[in-house]
């Protein structure tokens, strides 16, 4: 099994506890994919708080981007740019946390091109292609307006034009939105780090995390 060594050592602005919870969603999901994407939405919304990482070798990933990233309007209701409502509801306008993976793109009349999203996590996120939550760009991202989204993952109109040219197509790219609330993981285990940039440790078993609706990653 490859190695995902603490991501911070390639993002130092990620947040520790993010990094530790996108790399078990990768060992676990994300294993065929070669680009990682990470949000932050304990953040606010004009900080850079999205982080795309190339992991085709994954015992070195590289940062590819670090930008802004809108949440759902319904996520902040006082309009503070902080997300402080998740939901996986229909008409929510609300994020949701949790695993996605990206599949097909697609020509957006709106935005351009963008990417469908599938929600991995149980009760979390799973209603995201029938709330047409999308990975799209967004100009308003591009500019220090504070905007929000109805849930989608939007980023500056700059992102998905340069991750299409470092690793091609990002179907199958793997994201995960991590945030103020606790998101099952599809697994969970704890680990030695790795010396960086060299890292060889094999990783132990994996245990379940969260509900009992959570599936464990076999390894």
């Amino acid at each position: 099994m490859v190695v995902l060594p603490i991501l911070t050592h390639a993002a130092p602005d990620l947040p520790a506890q993010v990094a530790q919870h996108a790399a078990i969603a990768y060992a676990c999901e994300g294993a065929d994919s070669r680009l990682l994407m990470v949000a932050d939405m304990s953040q606010r919304n004009t900080r850079p708080r999205f982080w795309a990482f190339d992991v085709r070798n994954p015992a070195q990933p590289r940062l590819l981007i670090e930008s802004r990233i809108e949440h759902g309007a319904g996520s902040d209701p006082g309009r503070s740019g902080y997300a402080t409502r998740f939901s996986n509801a229909d008409g929510s306008g609300e994020t949701s946390l949790g695993l996605y993976r990206l599949t097909d793109p697609y020509e957006s009349p709106t935005h351009g091109r963008s990417y469908h999203l599938r929600g991995l996590t149980p009760g979390w996120n799973t209603n995201a292609e029938a709330r047409d939550v999308e990975f799209h760009p967004s100009h308003f991202v591009d500019t220090d307006r504070v905007d929000w989204s109805l849930g989608c993952l939007a980023t500056p109109t700059r992102v998905i034009p340069a991750l299409e040219k470092a690793v091609h197509s990002l179907s199958g790219a793997i994201v995960w939105v991590d945030g103020p609330r606790a998101v099952p993981l599809p697994c969970h285990t704890t680990w030695t780090e790795p010396t960086w940039p060299d890292a060889t440790s094999a990783w132990p078993a994996y245990t379940l995390w969260g509900s009992d609706k959570t599936t464990a990653c076999t390894v």
